[in-house]
């Protein structure tokens, strides 16, 4: 409650004791607040209405709030009291509403020392947030999406939270993980797989007239894999969305990439289904999503790309060079989780085909 004589103009502030909203029309300026749950009179001390757990405290009127003790007990939704009891180091989130109607999250840390909550930078709960999602991002990369998405939220334009980034970075840089804020920003968790070249195993060969997944298993079964490319053992990487204009990721692609990944580790070259044209005619190819079969017989890293690479046979080439060349390559994305790229063959248009991997056969009866 406003002290005659000893109060300012609080009218264009929304907010009083414990955060809560003031509703200056009811009982004039500050004199009566809103919660979640119940109104409050802050003069009186008093809810206006029952406490909705009032048959869990049959000891006291369901009408008295903080359970008359407001110095060490706080009700911020109206609905029940809380004590705060902090060990040094406890962390607490408090959410702000904004005039524009956004919200925005300020972390604080109790420190026994002072015997206050001080503000605690956000850098160390996203450290460890960055290390449980992982991902290709650095942290620096993971730091800074993070800070423009706050931001954007919080009513700024993304131009300007993306200029203010670095300066926050300078000003938060000692409670990052790592102290030198260059360092940070090059600092990465590694996704780079070991390089591996199975072509001196496998021999190309072309397929006939539509017997791409024939001459694929054939060509790993020549080089000694057990039971490629059954169709029992598909591994359904992607779908075409009902428009057939793209290709919809399925549950199954970091299962897929693992069976390339296990075959290839083993020394085994492995039958992969690509995407390369939409059809409306699902009837056209098999299961409506892969239109050619390859056999993939590698793998890379490009250090440019930040991504590992899967290198194929083309059987559907008259020429070798083309059918053998290391830039048939399909590179996986684990943020759009799909692995696209090019064929070196010409197609009929005279243009190179770009292939999404949607099928991986494994390997195995």
């Amino acid at each position: 409650m406003p002290m005659p004589g000893r109060n300012w103009d609080i009218s264009s502030y929304r907010y009083g004791y414990q955060g809560s909203e003031m509703d200056n029309e009811v009982k004039g300026e500050g004199n009566h607040y809103t919660t979640e749950f119940r109104q409050l009179d802050p003069r009186l001390g008093r809810w206006f209405s029952v406490d909705p757990l009032a048959a869990e405290f049959p000891w006291q009127s369901p009408y008295v709030s903080m359970d008359c003790d407001p110095v060490n007990l706080t009700d911020v939704r109206g609905l029940s009291t809380k004590k705060e009891d902090p060990k040094d180091g406890d962390l607490k989130t408090v959410t702000t509403t904004h005039a524009n109607g956004t919200t925005s999250e300020t972390t604080y840390q109790y420190s026994k020392k002072e015997d206050k909550w001080v503000f605690y930078t956000h850098a160390p709960v996203l450290y460890e947030t960055y290390k449980e999602e992982g991902g290709t991002e650095s942290y620096y990369e993971y730091s800074k999406r993070k800070y423009v998405e706050r931001k954007v939220k919080n009513g700024e334009s993304k131009e300007e939270a993306e200029k203010s980034f670095d300066t926050y970075l300078v000003k938060e840089s000692n409670y990052f993980e790592t102290i030198d804020v260059e360092d940070v920003k090059e600092k990465a968790v590694s996704t780079e797989k070991t390089a591996i070249d199975l072509s001196d195993d496998y021999t190309w060969k072309k397929q006939k007239p539509r017997k791409c997944h024939t001459c694929a298993t054939e060509i790993a079964e020549d080089g000694g894999v057990d039971s490629p490319g059954l169709k029992k053992n598909n591994i359904q990487m992607g779908n075409e969305n009902k428009a057939d204009t793209k290709i919809i990721p399925t549950d199954k692609v970091e299962e897929g990439i693992k069976a390339i990944d296990d075959a290839l580790e083993k020394g085994d070259a492995i039958v992969v289904g690509v995407n390369h044209t939409f059809y409306n005619d699902k009837n056209a190819y098999n299961e409506g999503t892969t239109d050619h079969y390859v056999v993939v017989i590698g793998r890379g890293y490009d250090t440019e790309k930040k991504q590992n690479y899967y290198i194929f046979y083309e059987v559907g080439t008259s020429h070798k060079s083309i059918g053998t060349s290391d830039q048939n390559r399909l590179y996986y994305d684990p943020k759009t989780k799909l692995a696209t790229g090019y064929t070196q063959m010409i197609s009929g248009s005279g243009k190179k085909k770009f292939y999404t991997l949607t099928q991986v056969r494994k390997n195995g009866g």
